[in-house]
């Protein structure tokens, strides 16, 4: 179709490059769900849950549950700061939306060396309080909920998420096949 210097664009690229654009689409659209459906404990749990066979080879399974769940805790906390940040910087009179793209990224700079400090503090406090109450890691831990699942969520999305990425992949072939005709 079109050839620049060493770039080609094909009907084939174009397809992959279509069926790829639908798949981000659909990760994001599942992940939205996920999230606007499920608590970030129950999350943290089902992730623990499945890297749990990998405890044989040494994968902290408890450890890296407890850090999903710690990171989506403190999600709304760092736009909070960053919003602060922002509106601190705002009234120092640095513009963010002011220059071509380089002038625009060099203007978040005064946003993240706070915003990392903050973190860092935060993150320290956090370490402090739990092993001030005590926290040794996953090996005999309790849980204070247990989950009752139920048999048909698995299917629905073992089954859905394949279906749908291959209606679309033959729908886009059908309509490439029309087109060339």
């Amino acid at each position: 179709l079109y050839q620049w210097w060493f770039f080609k664009l094909t009907d084939q690229g174009l397809m992959q490059a279509t069926i790829i654009f639908c798949r981000f689409i659909l990760i994001i659209f599942y992940s939205t769900i996920l999230t606007v459906t499920t608590t970030p404990l129950s999350l943290a749990d089902a992730v623990e849950k499945i890297l749990t066979p990998l405890k044989l080879i040494k994968v902290p399974a408890h450890e890296i549950g407890l850090m999903l769940s710690m990171s989506l805790r403190f999600v709304p906390t760092l736009v909070d700061d960053t919003n602060r940040i922002m509106n601190a910087q705002r009234a120092r009179g640095v513009d963010f939306g002011e220059g071509n793209l380089l002038k625009r990224i060099r203007s978040f700079i005064p946003i993240l060396i706070p915003l990392f400090a903050s973190s860092f503090k935060r993150a320290d406090a956090l370490a402090i309080a739990m092993e001030a109450r005590g926290y040794k890691g996953g090996e005999g831990r309790t849980r204070y909920r247990t989950a009752v699942g139920s048999k048909r969520y698995p299917g629905i999305a073992r089954y859905s998420v394949p279906h749908v990425d291959s209606f679309l992949s033959k729908k886009w072939i059908e309509l490439v096949v029309l087109v060339q005709k």
